[in-house]
Formats: structure tokens, C-alpha cells, sequence
């Protein structure tokens, strides 16, 4: 087991969601919003958890949790990273998206747990339906990242996978009986499938 981390879970959440045509976070399974069901998994991991981006709406069990608006708008997921490890720079982030409704505590607990050796930026899982490519919207960004992100913008390079390709990451493989955890909803047909 390796140092207790000093944890913000971030859940992204101000997309335009053009591909579903509505409001990806307000959408509703098994009696909850995604938005919730995400907040639920991270709230287990800490107590700091906040939404990043500019919701067009926010669930009233979640009118408490601080909302970061996008320092420079128009980013997309790498804005509210930066943003949130702005807000928080001692503290790493687990950055979610909200559209990650299957997501488990037990699948972020490792994220939390994997040993952080001095010099790592980030963690990340492989993604188990494309291999060699990461899912950045569900991963582990420490403190150490900060300046290597606000490079990355500073040269309008705005992908998360473009930061994490240079960055001193570590991968992790998704247990198979876990991988439904990483399934996204993106669009009117994704939805329908959950």
C-alpha cells in the first residue's frame, strides 16, 4: 500500500454534448442522473469532490459541491483538468467524466492505490475495447503534471492522449469482469444499450 493521497475527484461536466443532442449528465438511469451516479463512485474515494466545466444543470442532491468554470473556455477536458489542478495544486486529481455511467469505486481504487514512484505525472487505464490507446477521462493526474499541462495548451496541443503521450505515466490494464465500468454514453444509441 503505498502513501495516503491527498485526493480531488473532478467530474467533467460543461460539454456541449453534440453528439447525444441533449445534456449527457442529466440523463437518467436506475433513479439517477449520470452526473450523480459518478459523483456517487468518486464521494467514495474523498470528500472533495467538484464539477468542472459549466453544467446546464446541476441535480439539487449535488447544489453543494463546488462548481470550477473553465479558466480559458473552449478547451474541452484538458481545461478542466488544468483548472482543477490550479484550484488544487498540492493535491493530485482523479478527473471522471460524467458520461461514465457504469463507473465502480472498485475499478478508481486502483487508481488511488497504484504506487506512485517519484517523477510519475499520471495513471491511467487501457482502454479494453481499443488496445495500445488510454482512457484519459477516468485516470489519476498528480501535482507533477501541472506545468507539462499548461505547456501542452500554451502550444494549443488540447488532447488529453497528445499530454499523455509525453508524459511519465503509468498504464493499467481493466480487468475483464470491470471493463463495462469504462463504457461511455455518447450518443442516442449508446444510451438505449445501458
Amino acid at each position: 500500500m503505498c502513501e495516503e493521497l491527498d485526493l480531488v475527484v473532478g467530474v467533467l461536466c460543461g460539454g456541449s454534448s453534440r453528439r447525444m443532442g441533449e445534456d449527457k449528465a442529466g440523463l437518467w438511469i436506475e433513479g439517477r442522473t449520470m452526473l450523480e451516479r459518478v459523483c456517487a463512485a468518486g464521494a467514495a474515494l474523498s470528500d472533495r469532490v467538484v464539477l468542472l466545466g459549466k453544467p446546464s444543470r446541476v441535480p439539487e442532491s449535488l447544489h453543494t459541491l463546488p462548481v470550477l468554470e473553465d479558466r480559458q473556455s473552449g478547451l474541452g477536458p484538458i481545461g478542466g483538468l488544468a483548472t482543477a489542478l490550479s484550484a488544487y495544486p498540492t493535491q493530485a486529481v482523479l478527473l471522471l467524466a460524467c458520461d461514465l455511467p457504469r463507473i465502480e469505486t472498485t475499478l478508481l481504487l486502483r487508481l488511488r492505490n497504484e504506487p506512485r514512484p517519484p517523477g510519475l505525472e499520471a495513471v491511467c487505464f487501457e482502454s479494453p475495447n481499443r488496445p495500445g490507446r488510454l482512457e484519459p477521462c477516468c485516470g489519476l493526474y498528480l501535482p507533477e503534471i501541472r506545468a507539462r499541462i499548461e505547456r501542452v495548451i500554451a502550444l494549443g496541443r488540447l488532447s488529453l492522449h497528445a499530454l499523455l503521450a509525453e508524459a511519465n505515466i503509468r498504464r493499467l490494464a481493466v480487468p475483464a469482469s470491470l471493463a463495462d465500468c469504462l463504457k461511455n454514453v455518447n450518443t442516442p444509441e449508446d444510451y438505449r444499450s445501458i
